[in-house]
């Protein structure tokens, strides 16, 4: 075994959040009480692509919720300690509203600056150590409850899932760029019922109808507030990111693509 398989059978690695090498720690993404206690399916984005062609995907059991192993155990326990509650309590006030989202503004009471800060650090951990080494500010929004604001160039949009939706998608960073647009949307995202998250960085956003958090960013740690929110609803069924087709147009187009891949076999074969 070489010097990095020992490593990695060890459970050693760069921490997400503050960079350090350590021994690393299971990350719920978002935190367990968030309704991530497990019973989901994860896969690769190959197996993905191999089911949207017509094949079977393999799909792995999360038996103890979704996560990755991507934080040292100090900088998993402070996180856990300064913004956990205040997230959960978010995501359990967000799941009163499922279906009823986007026609009336909608009562939260909460931390924002803490609901903030745990967003970005999931964000972190989906996005790999090196995230924070290129964006040291977002570093020290985390590491310090009391610091407050981000840089202009980000923006935190979230929208509500709808009760139909069993999909979770998580992506890294990517770009993205639809017809009519002068700029490419870069952006990463994170959707886990009740709430869908993408990040933008310094760009458009890839959809319309998200609604602007970024304000929470700006709000101190000791902050609560009594909110109302018009948050909108988006339906996840694709593992495009920022994909928010129905269920519906997603099953139409799945058959559109399986009619034409067996159009194509049958030119093929006629040569």
């Amino acid at each position: 075994m070489d010097e990095v398989d020992a490593t990695a059978s060890a459970g050693l690695g760069k921490c997400c959040i503050c960079g350090k090498h350590r021994k690393l720690t299971f990350e719920h993404i978002p935190p367990k009480r968030a309704f991530n206690s497990g019973g989901g399916r994860s896969t690769t984005i190959d197996q993905l692509l191999a089911e949207y062609e017509g094949n079977n995907a393999r799909y792995s059991k999360d038996r103890k919720g979704f996560g990755k192993l991507s934080l040292c155990e100090l900088c998993n326990n402070n996180t856990g300690a300064w913004y956990g509650n205040a997230y959960v309590e978010w995501a359990h006030q967000g799941m009163r509203f499922l279906d009823a989202s986007g026609t009336l503004a909608m009562p939260f009471h909460i931390f924002p600056g803490r609901v903030a800060k745990q967003i970005i650090a999931m964000f972190a951990s989906t996005n790999g150590p090196n995230f924070f080494d290129a964006h040291p500010e977002l570093r020290k929004f985390v590491l310090d409850p009391q610091w407050v604001g981000i840089p202009k160039k980000f923006k935190l949009l979230t929208y509500l899932t709808t009760s139909n939706v069993q999909t979770a998608r998580i992506t890294g960073i990517i770009a993205t760029m639809d017809f009519g647009q002068s700029k490419a949307s870069i952006f990463s995202e994170i959707a886990f019922t009740p709430f869908g998250y993408i990040l933008v960085i310094d760009s458009p956003p890839p959809a319309r109808g998200l609604f602007d958090i970024t304000f929470f960013c700006h709000e101190p740690y000791r902050q609560y507030r009594d909110l109302h929110l018009p948050i909108g609803a988006k339906e996840v069924h694709s593992y495009i990111p920022a994909d928010f087709r129905t269920e519906e147009e997603w099953s139409q187009a799945q058959a559109r693509a399986k009619e034409e891949r067996a159009a194509a076999k049958l030119r093929r074969d006629a040569f």
